[in-house]
């Protein structure tokens, strides 16, 4: 048990209509009689609790003539406070600088109780690191408002670089949700300039400025049934042979809710994976080299090998015509 959980336990105890005496308190707390004075003395000290000690009764009570004491705070224990840290640990190394100003404080109180609920906390970073792909938000700022904008219902006036036609144009827009995906940040909004359903890249959003009038609703996410960040109904369903070199992976990966799977009789694996865009698939093929084979449909088969062909292109190497030397046999003369 942790000091805040005794402390907290204490608090309980003393609020009974009989006052508990020390005996009672040590054989509650099952701690020694030191640790018994030093939690007292904290909550004495530090929180301000009028605890006194009443000859009458034989036990101890908060002080009658005392204004009414609370314990201050939210309390954890100790696993909830480092539960908690980890959290804002992740959040660290996946997004940092995400609500910094607002998570600081926070991890920094957190902290500060666990140490001195331990005597001694060592920082999670310590013993925990997370290594997150690259992260594509140059400017934290945006995201920031994205989030409290997202999460106080209030629309937002965005400039949003649109990559496919390399141009910029300012929206209003009704946040609904936000998307974390694959090390990105995604923002599925009510455009009121298109009158539709958006999902903006995060970091494809110039600048963000929240607006002082209500978001407007947007329905619920549908079930995902095409693959990845896709939506969609599938239309297609894709059919991957993999190799025995790779197959343990991938028996214990899932691709999608929805996918088959079956081992093969050579040790490699059959996997079927339906999908509405072939796009993020695409990648994911590709990222397993020569150790997986698409049998179908052989509209992807082509991509795939379009795709490797035309990367195989940037790597061929020109051939060197080998410049054989040629010499003038000596003519010989006889006599």
């Amino acid at each position: 048990m942790s000091q805040f959980e005794r402390v907290y336990k204490i608090d309980r105890l003393l609020r009974n209509r009989i006052p508990p005496s020390k005996q009672k308190l040590l054989a509650a707390l099952d701690v020694s009689e030191p640790t018994l004075k030093r939690d007292l003395e904290y909550m004495r000290s530090r929180l301000g609790a009028p605890i006194s000690w009443n000859r009458q009764t034989g036990g101890y009570g908060y002080a009658a003539d005392q204004p009414e004491f609370t314990i201050p705070g939210l309390w954890f224990s100790a696993d909830e406070i480092h539960a908690l840290l980890l959290i804002i640990h992740i959040v660290d190394q996946i997004q940092p600088s995400f609500l910094g100003d607002q998570m600081k404080p926070f991890r920094d109180r957190l902290g500060a109780i666990a140490d001195a609920g331990s005597g001694g906390f060592e920082p999670i970073s310590r013993r925990v690191r997370l290594l997150a792909g690259a992260t594509q938000i140059t400017n934290p700022a945006c995201l920031d408002s994205v989030v409290r904008a997202t999460l106080a219902r209030q629309r937002l006036s965005i400039v949003y670089h649109s990559r496919s036609r390399s141009a910029e144009t300012e929206r209003e827009v009704s946040p609904g949700r936000l998307i974390y995906y694959r090390t990105n940040w995604y923002l599925d909004a009510w455009c009121h300039s298109a009158g539709a359903i958006r999902r903006f890249a995060v970091d494809a959003i110039r600048s963000a400025r929240i607006l002082g009038t209500p978001a407007q609703e947007i329905p619920p996410e549908p079930e995902r049934t095409g693959y990845g960040i896709f939506a969609g109904a599938p239309v297609n369903e894709a059919v991957l042979r993999f190799s025995a070199a790779v197959a343990p992976w991938v028996v214990s990966s899932v691709w999608h809710p929805n996918q088959e799977l079956e081992s093969l009789a050579y040790g490699g694996a059959l996997l079927r994976v339906p999908y509405s865009h072939e796009k993020e698939l695409l990648m994911d093929i590709l990222r397993q080299g020569a150790d997986v084979e698409v049998l179908a449909p052989e509209s992807l088969r082509r991509s795939i090998a379009e795709t490797l062909a035309s990367a195989a292109s940037l790597y061929q190497v020109p051939r060197r015509t080998a410049s054989r030397a040629t010499t003038t046999p000596r003519s010989t003369a006889t006599g």
